[in-house]
């Protein structure tokens, strides 16, 4: 964000194995008026196999193709969002990522997967099937420990 209230998206190259080799090659400005309530997202995470950025605003969790300039509304989980992430880890899949809720008055958590298509035409967005998981904790962050490695 800059001092005007304009996001960008940065994309970088990796050349090596070492910082230096680094470049960034190109940036990329939130068009705010399709990028609805980006500027009060409180979780974010980059699909790497698209140019797709998914947030998070309170209960809502906004998928936001920043080449085409498309922004869709995943869903509204009715229900603070506390993390979102990428997770290839688990089941070594790019497409595959993590949301996780919490309804305070409930006192209810729920993490939740989900599957996004390899698509540069359209965003979709799938729940994974079977991957509902019910706490009463509030769940910030997930970690995996896959091991196949």
């Amino acid at each position: 964000k800059d001092t005007e209230g304009n996001y960008f998206v940065y994309l970088f190259t990796v050349g090596g194995y070492y910082a230096a080799y680094i470049t960034a090659d190109a940036e990329r400005t939130i068009d705010l008026s399709v990028a609805t309530e980006f500027s009060e997202a409180d979780h974010y995470a980059f699909y790497s196999m698209q140019q797709i950025l998914l947030y998070a605003v309170g209960p809502k969790l906004y998928a936001y193709d920043y080449v085409r300039n498309e922004c869709k509304l995943v869903k509204d989980f009715e229900a603070e969002i506390t993390h979102l992430a990428m997770d290839y880890n688990s089941n070594n899949d790019n497409n595959h990522f993590v949301v996780a809720t919490y309804d305070d008055t409930a006192k209810k958590g729920v993490v939740y997967g989900y599957n996004i298509e390899d698509n540069q035409n359209e965003i979709n967005v799938t729940p994974a099937e079977a991957e509902v998981w019910e706490t009463g904790l509030k769940v910030v962050k997930v970690e995996y420990r896959n091991c196949t490695y």
